[in-house]
């Protein structure tokens, strides 16, 4: 079996869609009768070798306000790279609208679900009649087109099925729970960002942009004692001048940027005592699943996910009020039972090698259908 990814939601800072990505080429090493291609977008033409997988990066255009993501320059090189490896499966990681763009020669067309297409195409600054034209384009012409959709949650494939598409297979995304695990807290960890030891550490980790509702997790500071909570925010995005120029003037407030070593990010929630995330809309939420592996609580608005199985901190109303209400609530029920808790649920129902095993078994069943000329029942 040949597997040919290719999305442009990859660069050095980004989140999700590249750790989704990192860990498949890890674990697809493993698979001896599997051929793994990825393409990315780049600043030039390039390709190498990372474990067993054969990575192209295509020279590629800046995309304005998006904190670093780039579009391919040349589709047509793109295009050539796929007739060269001539892959069975061509799967795309979030990037819906580059599919009518590609030249598929029989090959199966598999959509991996990384990101809301209603909520994203929400954010366009565009009138709503041309959104609803985009949308049911995408809807008609690319959704119900492809082979497969893989959601990372039943919730998203409930709402993909209500739109009338039938193609959709669930399967949820991993952590490594050897890396992201409950460690004893390093002595005066904070002080080197200026950090009162004593406080209690709220974290955020993720994009910084408008998506992830930043501007409101900020307000939610309004609503809590500044003596005794600090939020500190790990991440980058289209925000993060904006978040420097706001941590520089709100005492309770640290911002330390992208942290590319899982090490070192690990050792950060395990110093941290409650993630907060004021996002109002996510497909997964790796970093959900990272802070609970750490042991720590989640407050965050409910929205149904997967990720979100410790329900007594998730906050019905979209508002900062209610999200500082749950953060003191946690507050006062951290305890080092709750740590181990959370850590054992989140290694009990996720890992990356229960995700990517349900992959190749997918794309197994879906291969053997079409050399029999038969189209399987998705479930």
């Amino acid at each position: 079996m040949k597997i040919l990814d290719i999305t442009i939601y990859y660069h050095k800072k980004s989140g999700g869609i590249k750790k989704y990505i990192d860990k498949k080429v890890e674990i697809l090493e493993k698979y001896r009768d599997i051929k793994h291609i990825v393409i990315i977008p780049g600043k030039g033409n390039k390709k190498y070798i990372k474990s067993k997988s054969t990575i192209y990066e295509i020279n590629s255009i800046p995309i304005p306000g998006t904190g670093g993501y780039r579009f391919f320059k040349s589709i047509k090189t793109v295009n050539k790279i796929i007739e060269n490896e001539n892959p069975d499966i061509i799967e795309f990681g979030g990037c819906y609208t580059l599919i009518p763009l590609i030249q598929n020669k029989n090959q199966i067309c598999s959509i991996f679900y990384h990101s809301d297409l209603i909520n994203d195409t929400n954010l366009f600054p565009a009138p709503k009649h041309l959104k609803e034209l985009f949308l049911g384009y995408i809807i008609e012409n690319v959704l119900k087109k492809s082979d497969i959709i893989i959601t990372p949650s039943q919730k998203y494939r409930k709402i993909l099925e209500d739109m009338g598409i039938q193609n959709v297979k669930t399967i949820e995304l991993g952590i490594d729970t050897n890396i992201f695990k409950p460690m004893k807290k390093t002595t005066n960890f904070w002080e080197k960002f200026g950090i009162n030891n004593n406080k209690i550490k709220l974290l955020y980790v993720g994009r910084i942009a408008i998506d992830k509702n930043i501007k409101l997790l900020i307000k939610t500071l309004k609503n809590l004692d500044e003596e005794k909570f600090h939020l500190i925010i790990v991440g980058s995005g289209p925000l993060s001048s904006w978040l420097k120029i706001k941590a520089n003037k709100t005492k309770n407030l640290t911002y330390i940027g992208h942290i590319e070593d899982e090490i070192l990010l690990a050792q950060i929630y395990n110093n941290a005592d409650i993630f907060v995330s004021a996002s109002h809309y996510e497909t997964f939420a790796l970093t959900f699943l990272e802070a609970q592996s750490c042991g720590l609580p989640l407050v965050a608005f409910d929205l149904g996910l997967q990720t979100q199985f410790k329900k007594d901190f998730l906050v019905k109303e979209i508002s900062s009020t209610a999200l500082a209400e749950a953060i003191i609530k946690a507050s006062n029920c951290i305890s080092k039972e709750l740590s181990i808790e959370l850590h054992q649920k989140t290694k009990e129902l996720f890992s990356w090698e229960k995700t990517f095993n349900k992959l190749i078994d997918l794309y197994d069943e879906l291969l053997i259908s079409k050399s029999s000329g038969q189209t399987i029942k998705i479930i």
